[in-house]
């Protein structure tokens, strides 16, 4: 569980990283990501399990790295949770690599680059 909740946090502050680089620059960018992030709550297999769902369903959703994060906190409260597709690398694959870009464009904006 403390994997997931880290790779979690670590995915959270590089996506707002780079929202806040992003609102700098470009005055519509809640906006957008409101409208984004409107379906990632479904997507994101908080209300439901992935281990309910069909095999081609799941395959689609195991592209989200918020659900190996989301399936990772299940695993570790049931003991008998299915592990066979959660992927924390995955996760931290992509939290440090948004966190490498939140940091790098924040960095730019910072110095008046854009």
């Amino acid at each position: 569980m403390i994997l997931a909740y880290l790779g979690l946090g670590l995915l959270a502050l590089g996506i707002g990283l780079n929202l806040a680089a992003c609102l700098r620059r470009y005055y519509m960018t809640m906006q957008v990501w409101a409208l984004l992030t409107a379906p990632q709550f479904v997507f994101s297999a908080v209300i439901y399990s992935v281990e309910g769902l069909p095999t081609a369903y799941r395959d689609i959703l195991l592209w989200n790295p918020v659900v190996h994060g989301v399936e990772g906190m299940r695993s570790g409260y049931y003991p008998d949770y299915g592990r066979d597709y959660v992927s924390f690398g995955y996760l931290y694959l992509w939290a440090l690599g948004l966190l490498a870009s939140g940091l790098f464009m924040v960095l730019l904006t910072r110095r008046g680059m854009k």
